[in-house]
C-alpha cells in the first residue's frame, strides 16, 4: 500500500513540473522592463510592434522559441524562458536574458 502511495506522490509531483505549452495568446498584451519604464512593445495576434520603431512584423511561437520575421523571412529567434500571466522573460542571441512585465492587456 505504501508503494502504491508513493508511486501516485511520485506521478503527481512530475505532473506538477511539466511545463505549460506556451501560445501566442499567452504573449498578447503591452510589454515593458518594468512597471515604471514605458513599454517597449504590443503584441496583437501574430504581430509584434515595437513602439521606438512603430513597425510591426511577424511573429511565429514553435515549442518555446519566438521567431521574428519581415514579409515571411527569419530576422531574429528567441527562447522563451518563462511566460506567465504578467511576466516574461526571453534568452536572445543565444544567452542575453532580457525580463519584461506586462503593463496592459
Amino acid at each position: 500500500m505504501k508503494n502504491i502511495l508513493f508511486a501516485v506522490l511520485c506521478i503527481l509531483a512530475m505532473a506538477s513540473c511539466t511545463p505549460k505549452q506556451i501560445s501566442l495568446n499567452d504573449l498578447q498584451g503591452t510589454w515593458a522592463p518594468s512597471k515604471d519604464e514605458n513599454a517597449a512593445f504590443t503584441i496583437e495576434g501574430n504581430t509584434i510592434t515595437y513602439f521606438e520603431e512603430e513597425i510591426a512584423q511577424e511573429l511565429k511561437l514553435q515549442n518555446s522559441t519566438v521567431e521574428l520575421l519581415e514579409e515571411g523571412h527569419h530576422i531574429s529567434s528567441w527562447k522563451i524562458q518563462k511566460a506567465t500571466k504578467d511576466s516574461l522573460v526571453l534568452v536572445v542571441e543565444g544567452s542575453e536574458v532580457i525580463k519584461y512585465v506586462k503593463i496592459s492587456d
